[in-house]
C-alpha cells in the first residue's frame, strides 16, 4: 500500500511503545542488557525528537493564527534536542496553558539533550572526531530509565491534548490582543455583572 494514514504522532507513539518494550524484554532476557541499552535509549531519544518536531510544526500554526504572521523554524532537519527545546519554549509563549507542562519537561529534555543532543551517542560508541562517547556516564539503569520515561512521557500526552484543543482554539479565532481565549474568560468572570 502507500503507508496510509500514518502521521508523525504514530511514529511517536510506535517509539515510545518500542522503548517501553525493549526495556520489558530487556529485563527478561538472556542478552546482554548492558549491550541493549543503546537501542533503548536511542528509541526514547527518538520519540521525544519527534514529539518536539510535531508540537513546533503545531505551534507554528496556532503562532500563526494568533498572530497574524508565519514563523519560520530552520530546525525541521536539525536532530539537536536543545535546539528543538529552545524553539519549543519560544513558540509556547502564546499561551500561558504551556508553562505549567514546560516546567515539569525541562528536566526530562535537559536530561537528554546533555548525555545525546544530536542523536549520536546512542548509535555509535565515537563522534565524528574519534572521542569515545559516554565516558562520564557509568551506568544506565533501566528500570529507574523506564520510570522517568514514562513520567515524562505522561507530560508529553498532556502536551500532545493541550496542543490540540488550542489548535482549534486559535483556528476559530478566539484570541484578541495576544490573549487567548482562556485569558478573555478569565477577564470577563472578574468583571462586575
Amino acid at each position: 500500500g502507500n503507508n496510509g494514514f500514518i502521521g508523525i504522532e504514530t511514529y511517536q507513539i510506535g517509539y515510545y511503545q518500542a522503548t517501553i518494550a525493549l526495556i520489558d524484554s530487556a529485563k527478561k532476557s538472556i542478552f546482554n542488557v548492558d549491550a541493549l541499552v543503546y537501542p533503548i535509549v536511542f528509541s526514547a531519544r527518538h520519540t521525544l525528537e519527534l514529539f518536539l518536531k510535531n508540537q513546533l510544526y503545531n505551534l507554528k500554526y496556532i503562532n500563526a493564527k494568533a498572530r497574524g504572521k508565519d514563523f519560520e523554524s530552520k530546525l525541521q532537519a536539525s536532530h539537536s534536542i536543545k535546539k528543538l527545546w529552545e524553539e519549543y519554549k519560544e513558540l509556547t509563549n502564546i499561551d500561558k496553558r504551556y508553562e505549567p507542562y514546560t516546567k515539569k519537561l525541562e528536566g526530562y529534555i535537559k536530561d537528554f539533550y546533555e548525555i545525546d543532543d544530536t542523536g549520536e551517542t546512542f548509535r555509535y560508541p565515537f563522534d565524528h572526531e574519534e572521542i569515545r562517547h559516554l565516558t562520564d556516564l557509568a551506568c544506565i539503569n533501566i528500570e529507574i530509565f523506564k520510570n522517568r520515561f514514562i513520567e515524562m512521557y505522561k507530560i508529553v500526552d498532556g502536551l500532545n491534548d493541550l496542543t490540540g484543543i488550542l489548535s482549534i482554539e486559535y483556528r476559530e479565532g478566539t484570541c484578541i490582543n495576544g490573549l487567548s481565549r482562556e485569558e478573555i474568560r478569565r477577564i470577563a468572570v472578574k468583571l462586575p455583572p
